[in-house]
């Protein structure tokens, strides 16, 4: 049995190591090595009472709570505002609900999640949407939405292997593959 003294001496109570999992012995619950420390404090010891947003009594926060936004702080407004990039001329022209950037980002996303690669960077994906003559809010999976898909849904996304398609058009493709036969 190997047991983390630290760990042990902080709450009184043995922790028992399986490889990379230790179960904590007053609960019975599976951690990992970096997860067990927090655990034993926040539930078993001290940090029952902790509350990270409750105020100090001279009214001040928590040290990682500090509520500094953009709005609130100068520092954090120019900080934020020089890693910003400006929006190029093709962005501008097909960007117009702001929401383009979040939809390549879903696309790059939920590609990898099916095991695709999609290998468009921000402006050929831009770039694709002013070819197809697409706004931004014409995009998406809803109602005459437009969405990106590849020739014969083979192959990776990439420049010349996918284009902009009605939802419906994409699934009648994607059923017509499926359930045709010869």
């Amino acid at each position: 049995m190997n047991c983390n003294k630290s760990l042990c001496s902080a709450v009184g109570k043995r922790v028992i190591m399986l490889s990379d999992v230790i179960i904590c012995q007053q609960c019975g619950k599976s951690f990992s090595k970096k997860g067990i420390g927090s655990h034993i404090w926040r539930v078993h010891g001290e940090g029952r009472n902790f509350n990270p947003g409750k105020c100090y009594t001279d009214g001040t926060k928590h040290v990682w709570n500090k509520g500094l936004t953009r709005q609130t702080d100068k520092t954090v407004e120019r900080i934020a505002s020089s890693l910003e990039r400006p929006q190029s001329d093709l962005e501008r022209s097909v960007n117009d609900d702001g929401k383009l950037k979040q939809r390549w980002q879903n696309k790059r996303v939920n590609a990898r999640a099916e095991g695709i690669e999609c290998n468009l960077t921000y402006d050929e994906y831009c770039q694709l949407v002013a070819d197809a003559g697409l706004m931004s809010s014409q995009l998406g999976y809803t109602g005459d939405g437009y969405v990106l898909a590849r020739y014969n849904d083979s192959g990776n996304y990439e420049i010349g292997n996918c284009r902009f398609i009605t939802q419906k058009e994409n699934s009648d493709e994607k059923n017509e593959r499926l359930f045709h036969t010869h």
